[in-house]
């Protein structure tokens, strides 16, 4: 290490957190969540579509709610459709929880 006057050097005091504290170091905390609670509903949705299966769904149901195409009512595609993307996100939404509290400890 170059211990010339222009480089700055990290004194730290050991056994001693509140003059630590002072000193406002950067924190080494490290987050393994995917989700903020403002982030989850977008990047929840974008992570969903990201699934071929989910993009192809999402376009049988835009497609039955044409009358001239879909001899159904669109209620029977958007319903499983919802339901489906809703036990996703629970189920991400459950997984991203036990992380949080994971990191927490």
């Amino acid at each position: 290490m170059d211990a010339s006057p222009t480089s700055k050097l990290r004194m730290i005091a050991v056994n001693n957190p509140h003059l630590n504290q002072m000193r406002k170091f950067l924190s080494n905390y490290i987050r393994t969540t995917k989700y903020t609670f403002f982030s989850f509903l977008p990047l929840g949705l974008a992570y969903q579509f990201l699934r071929f299966s989910n993009v192809y769904f999402l376009l049988v149901t835009i497609l039955s709610c044409v009358d001239i195409i879909s001899p159904v009512s669109p209620l029977t595609a958007i319903n499983p459709f919802v339901f489906v993307l809703t036990v996703s996100m629970i189920r991400e939404g459950y997984e991203d929880y036990g992380r949080y509290k994971s990191d927490k400890s």
